[in-house]
């Protein structure tokens, strides 16, 4: 989606619980910011509820990641259109530079998922298989962390 969270607005009586404070004065967010704890949980909400009656075998949304899958390019059509529907009524824009439309197999999640079912993302896989051991505590916690985030890159041992 484009720029998901900013697509829903705070309600006014909770503007001041985004509120920040800055040399210039208070500043508070009339759209959904990216900081708060339950931003996150509430935009999927939201999005959950756009999509509420499509079963997860029309699509899955994660945040502002959304797959739809299908048998046939006729029924991709369809479902492709009750979804589009969906997150016009709820007020959704989506980026078409962000959208693949059509493909047989896709990056989702990590993971890759085309018509023979869900494998993992062999780029990722990769990764793991190459990652250097860790010879502290302090090397172990910090390459966790790269996982987590996506970071690799190589390091000698001391």
């Amino acid at each position: 989606m484009r720029s998901g969270y900013w697509q829903v607005p705070v309600c006014e009586q909770d503007i001041d619980k985004t509120c920040f404070v800055t040399r210039k004065g208070i500043f508070g967010f009339w759209v959904l910011p990216f900081g708060p704890c339950n931003a996150p949980s509430a935009f999927q909400r939201l999005v959950n509820m756009a999509l509420a009656d499509l079963p997860w075998e029309v699509c899955l949304a994660y945040l502002d990641d959304l797959i739809i899958f299908s048998s046939t390019f006729d029924q991709h059509i369809e479902r492709l259109q009750k979804v589009f529907d969906r997150l016009v009524a709820a007020r959704h824009k989506l980026k078409p530079s962000k959208c693949a439309l059509f493909q047989r197999k896709v990056k989702f999640l990590g993971s890759i998922v085309s018509g023979e079912g869900i494998e993992p993302d062999a780029e990722k896989v990769q990764a793991v298989a190459q990652w250097p051991t860790p010879w502290s505590v302090t090397e172990e916690r910090s390459s966790l962390w790269r996982v987590i985030i996506g970071d690799t890159f190589s390091r000698s041992p001391k």
